[in-house]
């Protein structure tokens, strides 16, 4: 995926509104703030409804940050071999990433409470693994994981983990299944998004063939390429009825103003590219997010693409963490 490159002389400094909060704190991992209206439950918390704009429509005491390589260990490897650096969490032994992942786990722990695992669906054992292994470093550093997982094509058609029965579907909801049972588990982020598909209605059915002790942990992740469509064709409501949250990716000015505020439950995924410095990194998101205009709905929960991505096979330069350091926009 390619983003916009951010000039960062043509930004415009954003002050941080003034927002009234009170700490509901119902884990060890967890606490909300938030304004004290009317009250919707997540997995973790009881969280408000609350209208405004900019960097007020979200929850400043809780953001995330995306993670897929270890900073120290990046390399193309992963991308070349199986052609997505995903498959880090399939092939390799986090054994050997121990001290790579908790020193980077530890950065991320002093700026955000939650980190963003993405992942393919698969089976093998090296992948469970991969994942207990995740949840333990993820304790340590007292960090929430939220699971993002592409499907991939593993046993049949991407498209057909929409489709109960198919191998597909199984395998979706085995990798649902045991991330959900993880000690650290925020919720498991499923990839939907095709250019011949773009049908809301499945998300209802695949929200419907999902076990009841894994639903409540479903999140639909949306990539910014088709945030708009799904938005038009109705997506919105039908999250709201069954109380969905959705991830979706938005890195434009364009794409912040008009569907960072759509979702009920949101979590916005963006960043910036090519930026020079972590203040520099800061002040452009802060800018970006305060495009953001929110009416009747629960607070944004922020994350950043990405922690690190340089030399990784993506081509990208998304990276947050810059020169040793990482800062937080709120």
């Amino acid at each position: 995926m390619v983003k916009p490159k951010v000039d960062l002389n043509q930004l415009s400094h954003t002050a941080l509104p003034g927002i009234l909060a009170i700490s509901l704190v119902l884990s060890v991992f967890f606490s909300a703030a938030s304004l004290t209206q009317s009250l919707s439950l997540t997995p973790d918390m009881a969280m408000t409804t609350i209208s405004g704009s900019g960097l007020a429509c979200y929850n400043t005491s809780f953001a995330g940050m995306v993670y897929i390589l270890p900073s120290s260990a990046s390399t193309q490897y992963w991308h070349r071999q199986y052609g997505d650096r995903l498959y880090f969490y399939v092939h390799a032994n986090l054994e050997d990433y121990r001290t790579a992942i908790t020193y980077d786990f530890n950065i991320i722990a002093k700026r955000y409470r939650l980190v963003i695992i993405v992942v393919p669906a698969d089976d093998l054992p090296s992948y469970y693994q991969n994942l207990r292994i995740m949840d333990e470093l993820a304790v340590k550093s007292s960090l929430r994981i939220l699971y993002g997982i592409f499907p991939k094509e593993k046993y049949g058609a991407e498209t057909d983990y929409l489709t109960p029965k198919t191998a597909m579907h199984t395998l979706v909801l085995d990798n649902m299944r045991f991330m959900s049972q993880l000690r650290t588990t925020f919720g498991v982020g499923v990839w939907y998004g095709w250019r011949g598909r773009l049908i809301p209605e499945d998300i209802r059915s695949f929200h419907a063939s999902l076990p009841q002790d894994i639903r409540r942990f479903y999140l639909t992740w949306i990539d910014s390429q088709f945030v708009a469509r799904m938005v038009d064709r109705g997506l919105p409501g039908i999250a709201k009825e069954l109380d969905i949250q959705v991830a979706t990716e938005l890195y434009s000015n364009r794409e912040i103003s008009r569907y960072a505020g759509t979702f009920h439950r949101q979590i916005v995924i963006t960043g910036l590219e090519d930026c020079v410095s972590a203040s520099d990194w800061r002040s452009a998101i802060r800018d970006l997010l305060s495009k953001t205009s929110c009416t009747l709905v629960e607070p944004r929960v922020f994350a950043a693409w990405i922690f690190w991505d340089q030399d990784d096979g993506s081509r990208e330069n998304l990276t947050a963490y810059i020169n040793g350091e990482l800062q937080n926009p709120f």
